[in-house]
């Protein structure tokens, strides 16, 4: 089995793991905010049914060719205050089961009847949707760490084997699989013949174009007694060990 770029794995991980972390500490930041204003404004707000009067809608449009408008819908609803006044007013968010004619429960300022909230508050949808996609990247960033500390340990036990063979390069080709910062990686073909027979390897992603390096000698590391879990070390190309 061929040990796959470290780098690769770990710009991933990282950058998948930072990515969703800072998704999970946005949500549960404008989540508890939003919860502790609710619940502030609840504390002196005044409870009552609401019948919704109208619900309109304004175009979005589209960015590009690659994407179709999209509609923005406004829901407003009709209440009395308590003091007979009759109201009405634009609710805090949409649902696309809502009917014109539909009773729901509100919640409105006495001082300022046309500030209202709804009956369901909408910072846990919020906390679910924007957290939860944090936490999916942080999962897939996790993974990622994990397969790239599992190679690198795979790599060791093979250095640490202290086997090798000086593989020929015959060929290095990009790898249109993996695409960082626009760029795609190339990988080596090399290949080592000895009394057992042929033996082809191929190495990690580099980003360095190794094409000059075509009929040279490359150090791959192997099992003693098995060729196919190998890796091929990129830092034997160079005089000075570098980190591809």
């Amino acid at each position: 089995m061929n040990i796959t770029t470290l780098k690769v794995f770990k710009i991933l991980g990282f950058s998948f793991a930072g990515f969703g972390l800072l998704f999970v500490i946005i949500g549960l930041s404008v989540g508890i905010g939003m919860k502790n204003s609710y619940e502030k404004f609840i504390e002196s707000a005044v409870k009552t049914t609401a019948v919704i009067s109208d619900i309109t809608y304004d175009i979005i449009p589209a960015q590009n060719y690659n994407e179709t408008s999209s509609r923005s819908y406004n829901v407003f609803v009709t209440f009395n205050t308590e003091i007979r006044e009759n109201i009405t007013a634009k609710l805090d968010y949409y649902s696309s089961s809502m009917k014109i004619g539909q009773t729901i429960e509100i919640y409105y300022d006495p001082l300022n009847p046309y500030h209202i909230e709804s009956g369901s508050p909408m910072y846990w949808l919020f906390l679910l949707i924007f957290s939860g996609v944090g936490f999916i990247f942080v999962i897939l960033g996790g993974i990622f760490i994990v397969v790239s500390f599992r190679q690198d340990q795979r790599v060791k036990m093979l250095i640490d084997g202290g086997h090798y063979v000086m593989a020929e390069i015959v060929d290095a080709q990009l790898n249109y699989s993996v695409r960082i910062n626009g760029r795609y990686p190339f990988v080596i073909q090399c290949e080592y013949e000895d009394g057992n027979g042929k033996y082809f390897f191929e190495s990690g992603d580099i980003f360095m174009d190794p094409r000059r390096y075509i009929g040279e000698k490359i150090k791959v590391w192997v099992e003693k007694e098995y060729y196919g879990n190998y890796y091929v070390d990129l830092n034997s190309l160079y005089k000075t060990k570098i980190v591809n």
